[in-house]
């Protein structure tokens, strides 16, 4: 299951950053790494955008990045 299939105020947390170059090192720089517990809060109209919170901060991600994020639904963030 990647980010983008999850559902609005849901716990997830991250298995794996699928992709490869500078859109995977940049999700990782951003704190998306393998392990860590994040919840979606908000999903923008027509699934263009994603509002997640991650370590105390709100990140906001294209659905393409959403799609390269394997997630494991549970935990708490």
């Amino acid at each position: 299951m990647t980010l983008f299939d999850v559902q609005e105020n849901t716990d997830f947390i991250i298995r794996k950053i699928r992709g490869a170059g500078t859109v995977r090192r940049r999700l990782l720089d951003i704190g998306l790494a393998p392990g860590a517990r994040a919840r979606l809060v908000r999903i923008a109209p027509f699934k263009s955008a994603y509002l997640i919170e991650l370590r105390g901060f709100s990140i906001a991600l294209k659905c393409d990045a959403a799609r390269l994020v394997d997630v494991v639904m549970g935990g708490r963030a």
